[in-house]
């Protein structure tokens, strides 16, 4: 793959055209923001790297983009590391898609796999791994999660959740849409996958996060994933062989006056117990009152689920639904090989900031236990977006990465330790579908996948790095 450093150049998304009130359309354009390409996030790999450390070393960055004729992005995901420590990506791709708001999808519209091999320099020119056909439908949201082994069989596989829907998105009915769980197998020459989905249940609201991890301790990666229809979130315990059981739904409902509606789930360990937990980031909604709340999940004596007291983390109720969704990150923030959890709120006074932009607060809590998750500590505030990228390092600070709500931007924020702050927004050419950040060569770069015009079929592969010294 060729390519060279271009200036950014930006496009006019057609929803800005719609004669509907301004209002109503900003709240719609956040909610399929919302759910549409929500990937659960880890924080990135803890050797020491160089770029993004000092302010000089990433403003201005280096950035270089590659189209590429693969289809319209949908989001990029790393597929972890090979022998040699060097990240792989999969980019998802939109393929017979409607070209713009109006228009239904075609006969032959499908979902790609496209997988680009990294390179101690560059990355390999994109691979076609899988293919999934949805005829005469469209991606409504798309739910990924990094390589996990699910079939114990030593190579890495991806699993998502697709949620597509027949019609345009200007006449948008939830209830024809469909879900799908799709794994692509890892096979053993590192480049190429087998292809397996089935079909499940998530009722009219697809606004899906997905997690792994062993809750039932037999030595099997088992599957989580919130639904919202039903209040609850749905298990699929794995059976081995690359079989899974039917779904188990575990309710969040109590004896409560809250409905809890799941926005996140992520996997940690939270009660001391065998076998991995689930924190669950969920909106309690009474009356005309949103709140956000955390509850944790604990599969007991590997038969029945228990759902712990609510933790209610904000001060105040939000007035409105979309207000209150946020993001819920797990990882070892402290080095006290704990799990730590990490969340996003909207902040509803932004003194600090443009009038224009909405902002979002990042708290920690430290060791959060089933029946204690301590007190959020406030870290720093960003525009508000989806984080790709969070770390604590004792000697530096806090470094972290977020993509725009609107697609507009990448934000990255470096909070010192002397609590000193640095920010930055980077952009890159076309509307952004998705980001991620690799660890390549002993620095880190922001992987973004963007779209030239929407409707093209073109997707911008773009590199952002340290520029050159």
């Amino acid at each position: 793959m060729r390519g060279e450093k271009r200036p950014a150049i930006g496009v006019e998304c057609v929803v800005h055209k719609l004669p509907l009130p301004r209002s109503c359309w900003k709240i719609l354009r956040r909610f399929v923001k919302l759910v549409v390409f929500i990937f659960v996030f880890f924080s990135a790999t803890t050797q020491t790297v160089r770029a993004f450390d000092n302010i000089e070393d990433w403003f201005p960055p280096a950035l270089f983009t590659y189209p590429l004729a693969i289809g319209e992005p949908l989001g990029v995901i790393c597929r972890n590391c090979d022998s040699q420590g060097i990240p792989d990506v999969i980019i998802f791709t939109a393929v017979g898609g409607p070209k713009t708001f109006f228009d239904l999808p075609t006969e032959d519209s499908m979902v790609h796999f496209y997988l680009l091999l990294g390179k101690p320099e560059g990355w390999g020119e994109p691979l076609l791994v899988g293919q999934f056909p949805i005829p005469k439908r469209q991606v409504f949201s798309l739910t990924a999660i990094p390589g996990s082994d699910l079939d114990s069989d030593g190579f890495l596989d991806m699993a998502m959740i697709l949620t597509v829907t027949p019609g345009s998105l200007a006449h948008l009915d939830l209830r024809e849409t469909e879900s799908y769980l799709v794994i692509l197998w890892g096979c053993q020459d590192g480049v190429s996958f087998e292809m397996d989905f089935m079909q499940v249940e998530l009722g009219l609201l697809p606004f899906i996060s997905l997690a792994a991890g062993d809750f039932n301790a037999d030595g099997l990666v088992d599957l989580a994933f919130t639904d919202p229809q039903r209040l609850a979130l749905q298990v699929l315990y794995n059976q081995g062989g690359r079989r899974w059981s039917d779904p188990s739904l575990v309710s969040l409902s109590g004896e409560e006056d809250y409905h809890l509606v799941p926005v996140m789930c992520v996997r940690g360990r939270f009660d001391g117990e065998s076998g991995d937990d689930l924190a669950v980031l969920s909106i309690g909604v009474r009356k005309k009152e949103f709140n956000q709340v955390l509850v944790f999940l604990s599969l007991r004596d590997g038969q029945r689920w228990e759902r712990s007291p609510l933790f209610p983390l904000g001060s105040k109720p939000f007035s409105r639904f979309i207000d209150a969704v946020g993001s819920l990150i797990a990882g070892d923030y402290d080095g006290d090989h704990h799990d730590d959890l990490l969340f996003t709120m909207k902040m509803m006074e932004e003194p600090a900031f443009p009038p224009h932009l909405d902002i979002m607060a990042f708290y920690v809590l430290l060791g959060p236990t089933w029946d204690n998750p301590g007190s959020p500590r406030f870290i720093g505030a960003m525009p508000l977006g989806f984080p790709i990228f969070t770390k604590y390092d004792p000697t530096f600070g806090w470094r972290m990465v977020s993509m725009r709500m609107d697609g507009s931007a990448l934000d990255v924020l470096h909070i010192y330790k002397d609590g000193g702050q640095a920010a930055a927004a980077l952009s890159v050419p076309g509307h952004l579908a998705g980001a991620w950040l690799v660890v390549r060569n002993e620095k880190r770069e922001i992987i973004a996948v963007s779209s030239v015009d929407l409707q093209s079929g073109i997707t911008l592969f773009n590199v952002i790095t340290r520029r050159s010294q």
